[in-house]
């Protein structure tokens, strides 16, 4: 009986619901992204026919994605674990219209985000106006266009809907709305936001807003500081008692525990990543897949640790190895780079100024480029004599998590036996290093 309803019904017994996508001026792949307190690739399928077709098999409340040319484009999605219908078409490369066919969340989440797009434009036009007498004829004036814009965008049935309430009230809490130098109303700010984490459901982790939330409480936690070292004390002991209130073994005290890592990994607050990637390998309990995988890559990251290899692709220029560990050199500098990254370009245009000097000092240079566009990877690659290669895959690159990537550049200097000896050391610093 089970068979034969899979065969004439296959996604009622094996999906939670559907997304189904019509796609034109589009050929390629596209990858729906979900959350579960971190971004999470659900799957990557081709289009054919202009058609795609998403089936979630877990129940699901909150933001998805659907991503196209490895996420330089995406279209958001609200999901009430309901089907959805939409069409997207395609011009120049670029998204021109999204059409939602069955969903009225996601038609209503379309009204908030113009409403909320002419909002911004209305507040920076007036801000911007020379002809009022004092800040009262400002305000006045302001006052006057959100009334008409309100009442060409009317609201009120978009809310009815709580997922979307919930989310842009989180926002513009959390996000939005920060408390500024004001003691009283940063140590406010700090409890709800772990009265938030400690006492919401999931949307906490499938909204996608957690990483963002935790950036601001670990940069607020700092105010007021005198110090580097008394800022670092600080953020720890407001991390703390958020861990203590959640619960630091639970899974969502571990994915806190996982994002304040790569947080403070991307903003160069390495006293911060140290100390919670200790306090989570030190662990008794059960730790959950994605930040076990984080604390074994971060074990593979360590100074003196060899570098995980990476077999070069059919892009590769300026050698015929076939991967990092078969390219000799007394040392190698690995420079994971996009061409889109301005301070990615201000370290190429260093190096090739002082390549020489590179050469003196026996360093090799290998980059990996995160570049979806093979045209302007080879206008950066084609124009320096060093080893360059990439997978076209953007944030989607084995490079990402193999080398824990937060942000671009990042750099690892190995030795001649392909061990790691300096990490995210600038290029200026680097000759004084190897005196």
């Amino acid at each position: 009986m089970y068979k034969l309803l899979a065969l004439i019904f296959p996604y009622i017994l094996y999906s939670q619901f559907t997304i189904d996508a019509e796609i034109f001026g589009y050929e390629g792949e596209v990858s729906l992204r979900t959350y579960d307190g971190l971004e999470k690739l659900y799957e990557t399928k081709k289009v054919d026919k202009n058609k795609v077709q998403f089936a979630v098999k877990e129940f699901y409340e909150g933001r998805v994605y659907l991503e196209f040319y490895s996420g330089k484009e995406s279209v958001e999605i609200f999901s009430e674990n309901e089907d959805v219908s939409l069409k997207v078409n395609f011009k120049d490369n670029e998204i021109e219209k999204v059409t939602y066919l069955n969903s009225p969340i996601n038609n209503a989440n379309e009204k908030i985000k113009e409403y909320l797009f002419k909002q911004d434009s209305i507040y920076r036009v007036v801000n911007e106006l020379d002809n009022f007498s004092d800040a009262k004829q400002r305000q006045e004036k302001l006052n006057q266009e959100l009334l008409k814009l309100s009442s060409d965008i009317d609201l009120t049935s978009s809310f009815n809907f709580p997922i979307l309430n919930d989310y842009y009230l989180v926002q513009d809490k959390f996000i939005n709305q920060l408390p500024g130098d004001n003691i009283i109303a940063i140590e406010k700010y700090l409890q709800d936001v772990r009265s938030y984490f400690a006492n919401t459901g999931a949307r906490v982790e499938t909204f996608g807003l957690m990483r963002k939330i935790l950036t601001n409480y670990l940069k607020i936690s700092g105010f007021g500081a005198n110090s580097r070292e008394q800022a670092m004390q600080k953020m720890k002991q407001s991390v703390d008692l958020l861990l203590e209130d959640v619960g630091k073994e639970t899974e969502r005290g571990q994915l806190i525990q996982l994002a304040i890592i790569n947080i403070a990994n991307t903003y160069g607050v390495n006293e911060i990543a140290d100390y919670y990637y200790n306090d989570a390998s030190s662990m008794k309990c059960d730790v959950i897949s994605p930040l076990k995988e984080k604390l074994d890559i971060l074990e593979s990251l360590k100074i003196g640790k060899v570098f995980p290899d990476t077999q070069f692709t059919k892009h590769v220029i300026n050698t015929n190895k076939k991967s990092i560990h078969k390219v000799d050199s007394e040392n190698k500098l690995i420079l994971i780079w996009s061409s889109e990254c301005p301070h990615c370009r201000k370290e190429i245009d260093y190096i090739k100024a002082n390549y020489d000097k590179f050469k003196s000092k026996n360093i090799q240079i290998i980059g990996l480029s995160l570049d979806t566009d093979i045209d302007k990877f080879k206008s950066v690659a084609d124009n320096v004599p060093w080893i360059n290669d990439t997978e076209l895959k953007y944030w989607d690159s084995s490079y990402i998590t193999k080398y824990n990537v937060q942000s671009t550049p990042t750099t690892y200097l190995l030795d001649k036996d392909n061990k790691i000896s300096m990490i995210n050391v600038k290029m200026t610093e680097l000759f004084n290093a190897l005196k």
